[in-house]
């Protein structure tokens, strides 16, 4: 499977119990722009920026973890370079941004890992220049870069850092983002945070595993029922 053989409409299903939307055997629900504009906010006002910033790059994270995994195990992918091209894939189906990938580097090495890009119509930039009048010092896009993390490490099996390295939010004329491993990151501990209460990766990556089997013969099982 190569991530330009990907389409929308096959990586959907239907609860035959209720009618609910689900991706592979994971339940979703659907919200819109004003929802997350209402969230954005929320947290900024109660927590302060830099709390609510980390809160929705974990939210990312786990996203990104959630999406990955349930590709890898939808597919039978000709190399994990693919499946890392299909999380740009899912970002524009799912209406976060449309990403453009401008550098990506997989060696067998994966601690030598680099990706680079830039996220177009970011619905987290759009948000920010809806309700602000001035340029923030720091990119916006708190939820792409971190489901962006979280789906390289998942796909690589170690802990991935993706980055907003310049944004609309702050005045730039694009958003544009680069990923390493994290330890090449060189980061302080209060950087680090977006992944001090996070699971560890392999064990979250078997939880998610065993979810999806458990729910997926729970599916089939109904659809031969209602058949």
């Amino acid at each position: 499977m190569q991530a330009s053989d990907l389409r929308g409409t096959e990586i959907l299903d239907i609860d035959p119990n209720y009618g609910f939307p689900l991706f592979n055997s994971f339940r979703l629900a659907i919200f819109g722009l004003p929802f997350l504009e209402v969230l954005m906010s929320d947290l900024k006002e109660a927590l302060g920026g830099a709390h609510a910033s980390r809160i929705l790059s974990r939210l990312g994270y786990r996203s990104g973890v959630v999406v990955a995994t349930a590709l890898r195990n939808l597919y039978n992918w000709t190399s994990d370079e693919e499946l890392l091209r299909a999380g740009a894939f899912m970002k524009a189906k799912t209406g976060l941004a449309a990403e453009e990938i401008t550098h990506l580097y997989l060696p067998n090495e994966k601690a030598q890992f680099s990706i680079k890009g830039k996220w177009i119509h970011s619905i987290e930039a759009q948000i920010y220049q809806q309700v602000a009048d001035v340029s923030l010092n720091h990119g916006v896009c708190n939820i792409l870069a971190g489901q962006a993390s979280g789906f390289a490490s998942a796909v690589l099996g170690v802990d991935v850092l993706v980055r907003e390295i310049t944004c609309i939010g702050k005045g730039d004329k694009e958003c544009t983002f680069e990923g390493r491993p994290l330890n090449d990151w060189h980061l302080s501990e209060n950087e680090l945070q977006i992944f001090s209460a996070l699971p560890s990766l392999p064990e979250e990556i078997a939880k998610l595993e065993d979810e999806l089997s458990i729910t997926y013969n729970r599916l089939l099982k109904t659809r031969q029922f209602v058949n």
